[in-house]
């Protein structure tokens, strides 16, 4: 099956920092005892060093709201029995799947990311953050063209069973900064991000299957090229 493109999904560092805190790329003995994160194959990953977490994530809070007022509505909203919550005062059960990602999020996660780095870039960009959001909306674009419908449901169902029951020291560290439990990371702050996950695992077989991939082609090149050819059908 079509593994989900990594430049399609984000621009690398952001989905490289969510595999840390939700233990895709390492475990939780990973972690050493300065709180440095770094998978054992690690020549092409870049190290997350989590010891000041909680200064750097204050930091950058502070320079969006917006992202406060949302971990504030999930703190005030959870419910851990059912893990259902309110986004913007309406039950999460009824928001559409497209007004779970913003521009803002990912530059938080962006900045977030770069700080935490070994590899420090320039200042994130609003430019890049709204990429990567475009990109998110293209997948649940091009699930529609295929008839393929996500519901909250199974996002919920999809985190309960392969986000929720992996606990790592960065994850807890992650949460802990934001003022988080690690069910309300999961299920709530990160969820657009799973979002996506659902959306691949039906949408890459489609793909697969009607526009498969050439010799050398590139992820970006492949997903400009069936986009081209899907919408000139429209």
């Amino acid at each position: 099956m079509l593994k989900i493109p990594k430049f399609y999904v984000a621009i690398g560092v952001c989905i490289v920092f969510s595999s840390f805190c939700n233990g895709c790329s390492t475990k939780s003995d990973d972690a050493n005892s300065s709180g440095t994160a770094k998978p054992a194959d690690s020549d092409n990953i870049i190290t997350m060093d989590y010891t000041n977490i909680d200064a750097v994530l204050a930091d950058i809070l502070e320079t969006l709201p917006d992202i406060q007022a949302e971990i504030t509505e999930i703190r005030n909203t959870f419910n851990p029995e059912n893990k259902s919550f309110r986004k913007n005062n309406n039950p999460i059960e009824d928001v559409p799947l497209e007004n779970l990602f913003s521009v803002k999020k990912q530059l938080f996660r962006l900045e977030v990311a770069n700080r935490l780095s070994d590899q420090k870039s320039k200042q994130p960009s609003k430019t890049e953050a709204k990429k990567m959001t475009s990109h998110y909306i293209d997948s649940l674009l091009l699930a529609k063209v295929f008839g393929i419908h996500v519901t909250q449901e199974e996002v919920t169902k999809y985190i309960a069973e392969h986000i929720a029951p992996v606990v790592t020291k960065e994850k807890t560290a992650y949460a802990k900064a934001l003022g988080l439990t690690t069910e309300e990371l999961d299920y709530a702050f990160d969820r657009d991000l799973y979002v996506i996950d659902v959306v691949w695992e039906k949408l890459g077989s489609k793909l697969d299957e009607n526009y498969p991939k050439q010799n050398g082609e590139t992820d970006e090149n492949y997903m400009k090229r069936i986009k081209k050819e899907i919408y000139s059908q429209q």
